[in-house]
């Protein structure tokens, strides 16, 4: 698990992509990123956004790898 609740909120939409990519070789497949309720990966380019899944639990938006979600889906 990451957490980086209210951290990407400081940075400019370049400095947020990049601390992105380098959180997601870094999260275990099966991990979630939470972010603060004021942080999105909205802005972020498509093929980074891409790279995240937004899954809700309970109240918390979390992101989980994009190859997570692919993977849960066929059983592997």
């Amino acid at each position: 698990m990451i957490w980086l609740r209210n951290v990407l909120i400081y940075f400019d939409a370049e400095t947020k992509a990049d601390i992105l990519r380098r959180m997601l070789p870094m999260l275990a497949v099966d991990g979630f990123l939470l972010l603060g309720s004021s942080e999105t990966t909205l802005d972020m380019p498509a093929d980074l956004a891409a790279s995240w899944r937004r899954d809700q639990i309970g109240r918390v938006p979390a992101y989980r790898r994009a190859t997570a979600m692919t993977l849960s889906r066929t059983g592997a």
